[in-house]
């Protein structure tokens, strides 16, 4: 099952918890979770303003398709498989 990565605290969650179960505890652009309910409790959020950037604009490119963006975000890094 691939996992979503919260670009704020790197917290990995189930793409069916974060549409489905919990939508309104996430602060997202479709797919791309920019905080989740996991970010108070992380010390080390995620810093690399370049890649967040550039995976909020394949979000937004990608709109709702959230197989097609995980599939991008899966082969930089972003998405554990």
């Amino acid at each position: 099952m691939k996992k979503l990565i919260c670009f704020h605290c790197g917290e990995e969650w189930d793409k069916d918890f974060v549409y489905d179960d919990e939508p309104d505890s996430f602060t997202r652009t479709h797919g791309l979770i920019m905080r989740c309910p996991a970010c108070d409790t992380h010390i080390t959020p995620i810093k690399d303003e370049k890649l967040m950037e550039e995976a909020e604009r394949l979000a937004i490119v990608v709109g709702p398709d959230i197989e097609v963006l995980m599939q991008h975000l899966e082969e930089v890094g972003l998405v554990n498989v």
